[in-house]
C-alpha cells in the first residue's frame, strides 16, 4: 500500500500479475517520465520513485539510440 500524492489516499500498489499496465501508466511525450494516469499509477511511481534523477537521465539516453521506451508498448 502507499499514498496516492493527489488524493492522499492509500491505495494498492500496481501489481502486474493483476493490473494491466497501460490501464495505469503511461510515459511523458519524450518518454523520460513514467506518468501515472490513476491513483494506483501515482501511488506506485511516488512509493518506488519511478522518476527519479538517474532513471530519467537513462532514459532520455536510451531514447537517443532507440532502446526506449519498451516495444511491448
Amino acid at each position: 500500500m502507499a499514498y496516492d500524492p493527489v488524493t492522499g489516499r492509500q491505495v494498492m500498489l500496481y501489481n502486474p500479475r493483476q493490473h494491466v499496465w497501460s490501464s495505469h501508466f503511461k510515459w511523458s511525450e519524450d518518454y523520460s517520465l513514467l506518468v501515472g494516469v490513476t491513483a494506483i499509477g501515482r501511488a506506485t511511481i511516488s512509493k518506488l520513485k519511478l522518476n527519479r534523477t538517474n532513471l530519467v537521465n537513462l532514459r532520455k539516453l536510451l531514447v537517443t539510440v532507440e532502446e526506449h521506451p519498451p516495444i511491448s508498448e
